[in-house]
């Protein structure tokens, strides 16, 4: 991985709204370095080393958001989700990157036929916490509008309402 991609990938990372606890651990996450995900990235889809690692570093941030909130659901990108699928493949490395950084493993939870409908807008509620916590966001976490997806969700691969078309 070339130093020069790496470095101004991480140095992206803009904290605005966040306690010195969890400032700490943001740094600890983003620091995180996994190449074989990058390669597998790279490998199974074509994108450039530059793009997997841009996208890395926004689903750390994600898996962030759902290690420290704690009064509900978040939802991730397609783009963010289809990474986050690919981490959670390598069981090992993923386990202890949650254990390490969480003190607990974060599950993927994506609907379920018998869901409830949800009551909030997951894209919207995930943008809000996200750009709070993190400043202005890269376009990995756009959630853009599929045909038939009901309002709650934008398209989202995690929507929680069970009537969606999505």
């Amino acid at each position: 991985m070339s130093s020069a991609v790496l470095k101004k990938v991480v140095s992206a990372s803009s904290v605005s709204q966040i306690d010195a606890e969890n400032s700490e651990r943001l740094e600890r996450v983003m620091a995180f370095q996994f190449p074989p995900l990058i390669h597998r990235m790279i490998d199974k889809y074509g994108w450039t080393e530059e793009h997997s690692l841009s996208v890395f570093e926004d689903t750390k941030r994600f898996l962030f958001l759902c290690g420290t909130v704690t009064d509900g659901p978040v939802a991730p990108s397609e783009v963010i989700d289809e990474v986050w699928h690919n981490f959670i493949l390598f069981t090992e490395e993923y386990f202890g990157f949650c254990k390490t950084h969480f003190d607990r493993f974060i599950h993927h939870r994506p609907r379920k036929r018998n869901d409830q409908p949800s009551k909030v807008n997951l894209a919207k509620r995930t943008l809000e916490l996200a750009e709070k916590t993190f400043g202005e966001l890269s376009p990995h976490w756009s959630y853009p509008k599929k045909a038939n997806a009901c309002s709650n969700c934008a398209g989202s691969t995690n929507c929680q309402d069970s009537d969606c078309k999505n």
